[in-house]
């Protein structure tokens, strides 16, 4: 399996992400993503406040 996890903690609200990978940053064309302003793409995730009782549920 070629999966990777991190956990973090990240305050309610959209954030972007990418992946670096042999050097060069990559985003996953499977998950929602937007424009970087750099001529690239980053990915989104959206946290809401639900997502906290996982956390909560998690630890």
């Amino acid at each position: 399996d070629n999966d990777f996890v991190a956990i973090l903690e990240l305050p309610e609200g959209e954030h972007e992400y990418k992946f670096q990978i042999d050097g060069r940053w990559e985003y996953d064309i499977n998950e929602p993503s937007k424009d970087d302003d750099r001529n690239g793409r980053n990915n989104i995730v959206t946290v809401k406040k639900s997502d906290f009782e996982v956390m909560e549920a998690l630890t």
